[in-house]
């Protein structure tokens, strides 16, 4: 599944069993133990590891708070 700035995808937040819709700001994939790359696009059936930041959108929020997650917590389409 590839996805991309601005595309809103479907996250698990914790132990919380209802996901959450989220408006992707950024991708952060990670380089080295100590350097992470800002990218527009990642494909996350090649395994990489690293980061979201979204927009919470659940329930159509035209604010909706900012946070982050890792790739695992995105759902995947089957």
């Amino acid at each position: 599944m590839i996805i991309k700035v601005g595309d809103v995808v479907e996250v698990k937040r914790g132990l919380d069993p209802i996901l959450r819709d989220a408006k992707i700001e950024n991708i952060q994939i990670k380089c080295t133990d100590d350097y992470e790359a800002s990218v527009m696009q990642v494909d996350l059936n090649k395994n990489f590891e690293g980061t979201i930041t979204y927009e919470d959108v659940t329930f159509e929020q035209s604010v909706g708070d900012m946070r982050w997650a890792y790739f695992n917590q995105i759902k995947l389409d089957t």
